[in-house]
């Protein structure tokens, strides 16, 4: 007889967190050594990622992505408010009206 695989979202949650995590440790790893001039090529899963400009600011793109994705699941986990980002506008003064009448 089968027995039946309860999974719940925590559970879920849990398990993509602990992937994340260690992907994401292999990941700085990677970059720290090909920053350091360690090693010049390195492989993560099927990502091929050289020295070069466009592949190690590709990395940190996506290093950053997964951070911001591990706040996530820990907010979620731990029942706190999503963490706010906000973005910063830039106000040219060539659109600022001067002398309007008081």
């Amino acid at each position: 007889m089968a027995e039946w695989v309860y999974t719940t979202r925590r559970m879920m949650l849990v398990d993509e967190r602990r992937s994340i995590a260690a992907a994401l440790s292999e990941a700085t790893g990677a970059l720290s050594r090909l920053l350091s001039g360690e090693i010049t090529s390195y492989n993560l899963g099927h990502w091929s990622i050289t020295r070069s400009h466009e592949d190690l600011e590709k990395l940190q793109k996506w290093i950053s992505a997964q951070r911001v994705r591990l706040d996530e699941i820990d907010c979620l986990l731990t029942g706190r408010p999503m963490r706010k980002v906000s973005t910063c506008v830039y106000t040219s003064p060539a659109f600022v009206r001067w002398g309007w009448p008081i």
